[in-house]
């Protein structure tokens, strides 16, 4: 990806076996923007930016987000900062 300042990042592609075998895909049309999250420790790694429009082989392009925390901070001079849960039981 091309970042506005001409700074590059090399997005993560993420390929779906076939849906009937693995049970879905792993992004799907609408989904830019979400969060991806690893499966073990629900750690937050990137944002979905974007889907091949071919069904074989499916994939779906992640920015990781320390590129994206990086933007804002470059955006709007802070850095993001994460607060605890909001809704605690």
């Amino acid at each position: 990806m091309i970042w506005e300042d001409g700074s590059l990042t090399q997005e993560i592609a993420v390929i779906s076996g076939n849906m009937r075998v693995y049970g879905g895909r792993f992004a799907d049309k609408g989904d830019s923007g979400s969060l991806v999250v690893t499966m073990d420790t629900l750690k937050a790694v990137g944002l979905v930016v974007a889907k091949n429009a071919s069904i074989v082989p499916w994939w779906v392009a992640v920015t990781p987000l320390s590129a994206v925390l990086k933007d804002v901070k470059d955006t709007i001079g802070e850095e993001v900062e994460f607060c605890q849960e909001l809704f605690a039981e």
